[in-house]
């Protein structure tokens, strides 16, 4: 199965045939819910375009692509869409497609696509992916560090594209980030106190009918923060109290 997702663009390429080219053709109808009682339906026309029975299916573009010509008999119809937030949230369904391409004398064809597709609007960090960079885990108190998380979809696992707000907790404070194109980068501030601090992840503000499936309770790093500078205990050689005899001058450098 192939799962889509709110907010990403879905392309959809379909090659259609007929003599008289493509301005003989009445209408396309791609239903997206094939044989259920569900109406996702796509229609074009060569005067109207494209329209959609659904507002929770937007139509971002619908053209032929390349030069073909009004008459050419083979051309290639591109519809690129996308999902609303408020789209059925149900990712337990499985939908078919259907393509049926209908002529102005009344004739049809129609063609069944082999795979199916579900949705799903469940998002979560990918604990995986998350990582301090531009230094190690041991910082001293109030000293900034990187850290880096990508942001997937629960379903599928590709990154989300949408901007997500992201909220990092440490010592009991929340620190907030911005995902963009699936990855975020939040600057962490150390707590001021010494000690080994765990750090959580979770998604905030989320569009409506967006789902966190985030485990807000998972440690996702440690940061070991160190408030006592290092200092010189003890100087082991050479003894301050011995003398330097004229031999050894010439081995001091």
């Amino acid at each position: 199965d192939s799962w889509l997702h709110p907010g990403q663009n879905y392309s959809m390429q379909i090659p259609i045939q007929d003599v008289n080219g493509y301005g003989d053709i009445e209408s396309v109808e791609i239903d997206l819910a094939s044989g259920s009682n569900e109406e996702i339906v796509i229609e074009w026309s060569s005067v109207e375009g494209c329209s959609s029975s659904l507002n929770e299916i937007v139509i971002e573009d619908c053209f032929i692509i390349g030069d073909a010509h009004h008459f050419d008999a083979m051309f290639t119809l591109e519809v690129v869409m996308s999902f609303a937030w408020d789209f059925n949230p149900d990712s337990s369904i499985e939908r078919s497609i259907r393509i049926t391409a209908s002529d102005d004398s009344g004739q049809s064809y129609r063609s069944e696509i082999d795979s199916s597709w579900r949705y799903s609007s469940e998002m979560e960090v990918d604990v995986q992916s998350v990582g301090l960079s531009d230094n190690s885990a041991f910082v001293a108190p109030g000293e900034t560090s990187n850290l880096s998380v990508d942001i997937i979809w629960s379903k599928g696992g590709q990154l989300v594209d949408a901007l997500v707000d992201i909220t990092a907790s440490i010592d009991g404070g929340e620190q907030f980030g911005v995902s963009s194109g699936g990855n975020a980068n939040l600057q962490i501030i150390a707590p001021n106190s010494t000690g080994i601090h765990p750090i959580t992840l979770d998604l905030v503000n989320l569009q409506s009918g967006g789902i966190d499936r985030t485990d807000t309770q998972e440690v996702v790093a440690w940061m070991v923060v160190d408030g006592n500078a290092p200092r010189v205990v003890q100087f082991l050689s050479p003894d301050p109290l011995d003398l330097v005899q004229e031999r050894d001058w010439k081995d001091l450098g």
